[in-house]
């Protein structure tokens, strides 16, 4: 069990929670550029929450060790990835990403 504990925390996690990490900063970045600072804000705050709230959980519950804080992490970062998208489809935004119209 272990031995699983630490291949997932060193060998599959690190690559694909950067790559959500990198598609969460830039979403949210892109909600803020198209008017909606709250909401970006709200949903980073949310993830930050819900990594303080599932670590111990992660942690201590399951006795995942440094390994569930690391999914824990995974799993706020996926929602922070979820959140600007789903706002952003609901304010039929995210203008800065269409094609311009031509004249």
């Amino acid at each position: 069990m272990e031995e699983q504990k630490e291949k997932y925390l060193f060998e599959e996690m690190p690559v694909p929670k950067a790559v959500a990490t990198l598609v969460s900063l830039a979403l949210g970045h892109l909600l803020r550029s198209e008017g909606h600072a709250r909401q970006a804000s709200a949903g980073m705050m949310f993830g930050g929450i819900l990594n303080v709230v599932l670590d111990p959980v992660f942690i201590f519950v399951f006795h995942l060790n440094v390994a569930g804080a690391a999914m824990a992490t995974a799993f706020s970062v996926v929602e922070v990835i979820m959140l600007p998208v789903s706002l952003g489809m609901y304010f039929h935004t995210f203008r800065s990403l269409q094609k311009p119209a031509r004249d």
